[in-house]
């Protein structure tokens, strides 16, 4: 999404769509504590730290939200998003002010794409570790440790596919593979390889496994 100065602690967040920035950004250290810099590839003697997730569970969060937060003549199947999504002709853009396939790219980019700076960042912590890796950071940044508070959590999705697929993606985490053979179905597995190709980086390079199709 974007890089923020945290002036009180000296430290910088990138955050990246779909997880818990919000809580983390917003919840936590208030909006008037965290000011949008432009992102540059390095911030000598700064620390910078980032959270990560799954990608399967992260795009199914980025299609719920970007479905919620669209016209409804806009909105797309799941497989046409991941497809907007691996469309590099598409620039990303983090608001509906421009248009929606590039709020969508925006949602859905690589974690690891360039464009979020991972390989400049001091601390990586995982989504699905989320409350443990951030009492790690509080204490790397020197700050007194707080469970963090839940902004921006998906509202209760009336549709049966997406509450199907996104529970059951947000309660297992990265354990995939245990999957029942319905909901990968459900999914797709043409959507499941496309995910591992476009995405493949942001398994190898992260630590998440993939569901073999």
């Amino acid at each position: 999404m974007s890089q923020f100065f945290i002036s009180k602690h000296n430290c910088i967040f990138n955050h990246i769509p779909k997880t818990a920035g919000r809580s983390i950004r917003l919840g936590f250290f208030k909006r008037e504590e965290c000011i949008s810099i432009t992102p540059r590839p390095r911030h000598h003697n700064i620390f910078t730290f980032a959270f990560v997730r799954n990608p399967y569970d992260r795009l199914i969060s980025a299609y719920t939200f970007c479905t919620i937060n669209i016209p409804k003549e806009h909105r797309v199947k799941f497989s046409k998003f991941l497809n907007i999504c691996a469309d590099s002709s598409i620039p990303f853009k983090n608001s509906l002010k421009y248009n929606y396939l590039e709020f969508m790219r925006h949602h859905g980019l690589p974690q690891t794409h360039p464009f979020n700076y991972l390989e400049h960042t001091n601390f990586i912590g995982k989504y699905e570790n989320l409350n443990q890796d951030w009492e790690t950071l509080c204490h790397k940044i020197g700050i007194d440790h707080k469970v963090l508070p839940k902004i921006n959590v998906s509202p209760k999705i009336k549709n049966k596919w997406y509450r199907n697929i996104y529970i059951n993606f947000k309660n297992k985490f990265n354990q995939y593979t245990n999957y029942e053979n319905k909901y990968i179905d459900s999914i797709g597995k043409d959507n499941i390889k496309t995910i591992n190709e476009y995405w493949k980086e942001d398994f190898s390079e992260l630590g998440y496994e993939k569901i073999e199709v």
